[in-house]
């Protein structure tokens, strides 16, 4: 370890917070323009009382925003975010733009941009939203809106977590590298203390530069504590992009987002989603795992959402309920502490190509037929193929499988081909609300679907 890593430690487990240390430089040498930013930023703030500090003199907002001293002297975070550059010295770069029409291609645009860091910042954003394709999307509720290739709200939170938790006694700038669908942003200094790339969606927020942390969410530049990773993860899932890639080497941290045209039908699918369910990380990372896997388990996602799998079952349950809906614990596991979970028959339909396969379950096969039966009274083997979209010898095993659990009965003169017809069976299930049979005709001892023994669960792809 160098001695920049040893007093950074030894500062981190003291919590001493370089951006809270004082400076010399009085209020009056912040840049008017920089200010000028800070109050337009203020002014469009949801909570009155930030959209308030907009009217406040440069010496009581610097204050307000926490990053001046009583008695008018900056501290390093108000000199980071609104002073420029010393003209004594070089200007040290705070940010270094490079823009690449092909990942591996030669820079097409490079800025560099030192301090004031909030005009730094907006720039950056700037230089992103002018290069980030859209795409229009129909809602299922008539209103279209346009989707970005990289969500702004992920470019966002990854460019503002990059300058806010960097360590700035280390040398050298944040670099962020756009090329068409893809934004990799890399910032000076490791992880936080106690924050590893396994962890850091459900470790609580430990901010290396508290004071700067604290200003930059008060302007509205990043989410509050906590959750400006989640969100990370949250927009770029809703999109069908996959989760934002994070990466620690030594000295940097790393982190790629990989986007391109949204997958249509996974955003119209989230847009659809009760607004706690579209807006909450968890729910997006079991949706993205159910989307290349059949089913998952309390166990297998507890690395994937970083939580205790007690938790993970938590959320699983949440995902089962009917305001939901979005999975349902398989039958032969419904009844075991941490059931094994699958996407829901409707909301596989409702993804379409977006899931990398698709499920059938005897449990869904029973049904198709039973409803066919109750509703017409028969069903043949054609019948049977349109319905589920299989070929002859399918249909006929899968009638047969029927007949065999007396569900279904053959009720034609004709045994065999095309003409053989089939009616409800022994235990065929009741209709809600109608009662058992007495007779003894075929069918008395027809069972509602619940009363049925569980059945095995059997899956055919269609990738």
């Amino acid at each position: 370890m160098t001695s920049a890593d040893i007093a950074r430690l030894a500062d981190e487990r003291r919590g001493v917070d370089w951006s809270a240390a004082e400076t010399d430089s009085p209020v009056s040498t912040a840049s008017p323009v920089a200010m000028a930013q800070a109050r337009a930023l203020l002014r469009q703030h949801q909570d009155p009382q930030r959209r308030s500090y907009a009217t406040y003199d440069d010496a009581d907002l610097l204050r307000a925003l926490g990053v001046a001293t009583a008695d008018g002297r900056l501290l390093n975070a108000g000199r980071v975010l609104f002073c420029d550059p010393d003209p004594a010295f070089p200007a040290e770069e705070l940010l270094v733009y490079q823009y690449r029409r092909s990942p591996g291609g030669e820079p097409a645009e490079i800025a560099r941009l030192s301090q004031p860091l909030i005009s730094a910042y907006l720039r950056i954003q700037e230089h992103v939203e002018a290069r980030v394709d859209k795409t229009p999307l129909l809602l299922p509720d008539g209103q279209q809106v346009y989707l970005a290739d990289l969500p702004e709200a992920a470019v966002r939170e990854a460019v503002a977590n990059a300058v806010i938790h960097r360590d700035y006694r280390s040398p050298g700038p944040v670099h962020v590298e756009h090329a068409p669908t893809q934004l990799v942003v890399t910032s000076p200094g490791p992880l936080v203390q106690g924050v590893t790339v396994d962890n850091i969606l459900s470790t609580p927020s430990r901010p290396r530069n508290f004071r700067l942390t604290a200003a930059v969410r008060v302007l509205g530049l990043a989410e509050q504590a906590g959750v400006g990773v989640e969100r990370m993860y949250r927009e770029m899932i809703r999109l069908g992009h996959q989760p934002p890639q994070i990466r620690e080497d030594w000295g940097s941290v790393r982190v790629s987002l990989l986007g391109g045209a949204p997958n249509k039908a996974i955003a119209r699918y989230v847009a659809s989603l009760p607004e706690e369910y579209a807006d909450d990380a968890d729910a997006m990372l079991v949706l993205f795992a159910l989307l290349s896997k059949r089913t998952v388990t309390a166990e297998q996602l507890t690395p994937v959402l970083q939580k205790p799998i007690d938790e993970v079952a938590g959320v699983l349950r949440k995902l089962d309920g009917d305001d939901v809906a979005m999975v349902e614990p398989t039958r032969e596991t419904i009844r075991r502490r941490y059931p094994t979970y699958r996407l829901r028959e409707q909301v596989i339909r409702e993804l379409g190509a977006a899931v990398g396969y698709r499920r059938r379950t005897q449990d869904d096969i029973d049904r198709k037929v039973i409803e066919a039966v109750q509703e017409i009274g028969q069903i043949t083997g054609k019948m049977v193929q349109l319905l589920l979209d299989v070929d002859g010898s399918r249909a006929s095993r899968i009638l047969a499988d029927l007949v065999d659990r007396q569900l279904l009965i053959k009720t034609s003169h004709q045994q065999r081909g095309p003409g053989v017809t089939y009616g409800p069976g022994p235990r065929f299930p009741l209709r809600k609300g109608r009662r058992r049979s007495v007779s003894s005709k075929p069918g008395a001892d027809r069972v509602p679907v619940e009363d049925q023994p569980e059945q095995q669960e059997l899956f055919t792809d269609d990738v």
